[in-house]
């Protein structure tokens, strides 16, 4: 039995950090969209028993530290599944660039796990999840949502960002546990609130956008690494309404009133960016 399936990344419209909590995860607030950047997952079940196998194209990364392998591990030990399964990830979504990719990978693989066991997947389970990867659980549900807790918590919302994005890629991995913690200092007892970016998304009304957007992530990241924050001015200075880096970076996307511009923008900065790239938001 196979399955082959696409798994989406995301950008982070809003992103606050609320605390730390004592098992030493953190409480994040943030509004999470699909976008069509997806890596290819295949899984295999084999009728004879045997172990996980994962394989990936395109990035080298043990298995036992993969966050696909963690979430399938989990999923066989969960359900009791003993039969051999194999795992083919074909990389695109950019490696520790905020897009979410390994999480994305995880949602894919367990729910192509549960549909060829034909076992739902529980709501303890998927908490469980956010454990693996705090964005597992938005993955498996996908499109705009509200994110709460450690990534468990989402509500989807019944409107979306349907403007032009361009995502760019300056080259730079960053580490999210190095970000958590440097951002641990910026943490305040008054948070910001995503309120103004629901009611933009809501009544599709954009001109307060650029200052809805928000990462609680961009103040230390820019000064470990300012060529993120350079891209960011590229986007701006080459018409972006808005840009925003995406979870704890590196990846950067503007947001354009009209396909043109962004176009015409993914033109210009492919001159000085490697990795630059028009998407459409996913619905």
């Amino acid at each position: 039995m196979k399955i082959q399936s696409r798994a989406c990344a995301k950008v982070n419209l809003f992103l606050e950090v609320i605390k730390k909590r004592e098992d030493g995860y953190h409480d994040i607030c943030g509004v999470f969209q699909t976008i069509p950047i997806a890596d290819e997952v295949e899984v295999t079940a084999h009728s004879r028993k045997g172990d996980l196998k994962v394989t990936m194209k395109g990035m080298d990364l043990p298995q036992e530290a993969n966050t696909a392998g963690k979430a399938a591990r989990l999923f066989l030990d969960t359900y009791g599944i003993k039969q051999e399964i194999e795992i083919h990830i074909v990389k695109h979504i950019p490696l520790a660039g905020g897009l979410g990719g390994s999480s994305a990978d995880a949602a894919a693989v367990v729910n192509n796990l549960g549909l060829l066991f034909k076992i739902p997947l529980e709501k303890e389970f998927i908490e469980k999840l956010a454990f693996v990867g705090a964005d597992i659980p938005f993955m498996l549900t996908g499109g705009t949502a509200l994110v709460e807790g450690m990534g468990e918590r989402v509500t989807p919302l019944f409107s979306h960002l349907d403007l032009p994005l361009v995502i760019g890629y300056p080259g730079v991995k960053v580490d999210s546990g190095w970000a958590y913690g440097a951002a641990s200092f910026l943490l305040t007892e008054n948070p910001k609130t995503c309120t103004i970016l629901l009611r933009c998304l809501k009544d599709k009304s954009w001109d307060a956008l650029n200052d809805a957007l928000f990462n609680r992530f961009e103040h230390v990241v820019f000064g470990a690494y300012p060529q993120i924050s350079r891209l960011k001015s590229d986007f701006l200075e080459n018409g972006a309404r808005a840009a925003l880096m995406s979870g704890s970076g590196s990846c950067v996307f503007g947001i354009f009133d009209t396909e043109d511009e962004a176009r015409a923008a993914v033109q210009t900065m492919q001159e000085k960016w490697d990795w630059i790239k028009l998407v459409a938001a996913s619905k």
